[in-house]
């Protein structure tokens, strides 16, 4: 594939897509969308056959992010379910296995960590939350900005998370102690964020 060419379209979802993801061994993407769709389909990456939709919602305003866990076993979407924020899915036949509540909020951002036994999830209000895999139970809850995305690093000895926040700036954490560890002034916008692996 030569740089910058436009290997396939995929005709995903009837409203505003939101996030995508592919699943680590490369053979799967997952895209979210909201409003009126607020579904997350999964695709064949190099196909574009779509191999599954999974429903998020009919109550809010759909789907915003989704991560695939590191050993590709399950799919997390998250977004603007009031009550019902995170849900946690088996991606070989689409079970949804977990819910996980984070009250009337929009939860923005979300990733597993490394080891694939915590999800770190995030909301519009400024709460990180750290939730154990599979059990689904709250280990920490930690004040940030109002979080516009979040990463947790691939390094298992660091058990870093990076959060992006609405108003520019990343702040970073230590996921198990809850510990903060320093403030980037990233950006004038909305801080996206993502560790190198």
């Amino acid at each position: 594939v030569l740089e910058g060419d436009v290997t396939d379209r995929f005709m995903s979802h009837s409203s505003l897509g939101q996030g995508v993801a592919f699943a680590p061994d490369g053979d799967e993407l997952a895209s979210a969308a909201d409003y009126f769709d607020s579904s997350i389909q999964v695709w064949e990456s190099e196909t574009g056959v779509r191999t599954r939709t999974l429903r998020y919602t009919i109550n809010g305003d759909g789907a915003r992010s989704v991560a695939f866990s590191p050993d590709g076993a399950l799919l997390a979407g998250s977004g603007c379910d009031w009550g019902l924020s995170t849900q946690v899915w088996r991606r070989s036949n689409g079970q949804r296995l977990l819910v996980l509540p984070q009250g009337p909020y929009c939860t923005t951002g979300l990733d597993f960590s490394p080891a694939g036994d915590r999800l770190a999830t995030g909301n519009d209000t400024g709460s990180l939350v750290i939730w154990s895999i599979p059990g689904g139970a709250p280990l920490r809850s930690l004040s940030t900005g109002s979080v516009h995305d979040l990463s947790w690093s691939p390094n298992l000895a660091d058990d870093l998370v990076a959060v992006g926040t609405v108003g520019g700036l990343v702040q970073m954490f230590e996921a198990a102690s809850g510990q903060f560890v320093r403030t980037l002034p990233a950006h004038p916008g909305y801080a996206s964020v993502d560790f190198n692996s």
